[in-house]
């Protein structure tokens, strides 16, 4: 007696879920990631969904896209190698399209010798010597490892390009050359980057860092 009403249950459920399941709607995300520096296209930076687990790699032209993304709110988190990642949270897809442009900052650089450098960000604290090498080792940049202190020649070349490189402050910072040997005590050479003026330092000295790498 009771079958009839419990096959009827039984299609009715399936009924609303088969309408839940072409109810569902999606998006297509798409935009342009530029370099913030310049206004050209960043080619071949990775752009990551990241609760979709979706990811994919800009064109030449700077371009990206994801079809046919599950309505709901998303994080966008885009890198490439040798530029600050950048993220923007809070983007919602329903059906139809959006766009999302995002720009990436390069590393600021100089030229010396006829060779690059990409020069770090500012360490956040001061530092001794040791301290300073141990963090520049330990140091992982836009997907680079092999940051360093500057030497002396370095260092000069960086206030004579502080403008150019951008926030810098009117610290006294280290390098890596050693200067002279007073009282059983290595000094090494710093740089006073409110007037250029090199100086010698005690190691236990606790001075700003600005680390660099050689870029080609």
């Amino acid at each position: 007696m009771h079958k009839p009403i419990f096959f009827y249950t039984i299609f009715l459920v399936l009924t609303l879920l088969c309408q839940g399941c072409k109810n569902e709607t999606t998006g297509t995300l798409y935009g342009v990631v530029t370099d913030s520096r310049t206004g050209e296209p960043v080619k071949e930076a990775n752009v990551e969904l990241s609760s979709a687990g979706l990811q994919t790699l800009t064109g030449a032209d700077g371009w990206y896209q994801f079809s046919e993304v599950k309505s709901g709110e998303y994080k966008m988190v885009v890198t490439k190698r040798g530029y600050n990642s950048s993220e923007k949270s809070g983007i919602l897809i329903e059906e139809g399209p959006v766009r999302c442009d995002l720009q990436l900052e390069s590393i600021p650089s100089f030229e010396y010798g006829g060779h690059s450098y990409m020069v770090a960000p500012n360490a956040d604290d001061v530092m001794t010597l040791a301290d300073a090498n141990s963090y520049c080792q330990g140091l992982t940049q836009c997907g680079f490892s092999d940051w360093r202190l500057p030497t002396k020649a370095e260092l000069e070349q960086m206030y004579i390009n502080k403008d150019q490189i951008g926030d810098f402050l009117n610290k006294v910072y280290w390098s890596s050359s050693y200067s002279s040997t007073q009282n059983a005590v290595d000094l090494y050479y710093v740089i006073h980057f409110l007037n250029g003026n090199v100086m010698e330092a005690n190691p236990g000295s606790k001075l700003r860092v600005r680390p660099i790498r050689l870029d080609h």
